[in-house]
C-alpha cells in the first residue's frame, strides 16, 4: 500500500548482527516508481548504521550495502552488475562479518553468488547499532519517502549463512526456531497494521 514502511523496534537479538558474521535475505519486487538511492532496510542513524538500498539505471538496480566504522572510512559495496529489475521477483541475501576491515560481504541473488564491487573501504572499528531501530521500506529520518517495492520472507541471522545454505533455503518457508534466526517476517498477514515476528524473539514490527 502507500507509505507501508516497518519499524522494528531494537532489541537485543537483532543487536550488532553482523559481528562475527550475520545474515540479511528478503524477496524484494521494485514497482514502477522504485528510484535511485531509495533504501531497502537500514539500522541506525547519522551517528552509526548499516543499510541497504537501490542504484537505479532504467528498469534494473544494484543493491547497495553500508557498514559504518569509527575511521575515516565506511564500508561501502554493491553488486558490480545490475542484478534486479523493477517488476521482477528476486532473492537477495546479504552474508557479512564486520570483525575486520578485510572483510567483503558476499550478496546472492535468487541463491546465487553475485560480483561485488568496494567504492568505500572501512577503516577502524564497526559501530555499534545498539538502541537503534531497523526501518524496512523506509529512510529512518524521512517517514515520507518510502520505496515503492513490496516484500516477503525477510530474515536476519546471528551466523554467516554459507553459499549452500543459502541456496538450500531461499524458496523454503522456515519454522522460526532455526538455529540462528534473529528475526522472521514471512508478510502473510494480508491485512493489519503489523507483522508478526515467528522466531521466539517477538520482534513484531
Amino acid at each position: 500500500g502507500t507509505l507501508d514502511y516497518v519499524i522494528v523496534t531494537d532489541a537485543a537479538p537483532i543487536q550488532n548482527i553482523w559481528d562475527g558474521g550475520g545474515t540479511v535475505e528478503f524477496w524484494l519486487r521494485p514497482g514502477l516508481v522504485a528510484a535511485d538511492l531509495d533504501r531497502i532496510m537500514n539500522k541506525g542513524d547519522t551517528a552509526a548504521w548499516w543499510l541497504l538500498r537501490l542504484l537505479e539505471s532504467g528498469d534494473t538496480f544494484q543493491v547497495e550495502f553500508q557498514m559504518s566504522f569509527d575511521g575515516a572510512g565506511n564500508g561501502i559495496w554493491k553488486t558490480t552488475s545490475y542484478v534486479l529489475s523493477r517488476h521482477v521477483w528476486s532473492h537477495v541475501a546479504i552474508v557479512y562479518n564486520s570483525s575486520a576491515t578485510t572483510n567483503d560481504p558476499a550478496i546472492y541473488i535468487n541463491g546465487v553468488s553475485v560480483a561485488v564491487t568496494e567504492t568505500e573501504t572501512p577503516i577502524g572499528t564497526r559501530l555499534s547499532d545498539a538502541t537503534k531501530d531497523i526501518q524496512i521500506g523506509i529512510r529512518g529520518n524521512l517517514l515520507t519517502s518510502d520505496i515503492d517495492a513490496d516484500f516477503a520472507d525477510i530474515r536476519l541471522w546471528d551466523d554467516t549463512r554459507t553459499a549452500a545454505e543459502v541456496l538450500d533455503n531461499y524458496l523454503t518457508i522456515l519454522v522460526g526456531n532455526e538455529a540462528g534466526l534473529a528475526l522472521y517476517y514471512i508478510c502473510d498477514e494480508g491485512s493489519g497494521v503489523a507483522l508478526d515476528d515467528e522466531t521466539a524473539n517477538n520482534n513484531n514490527g
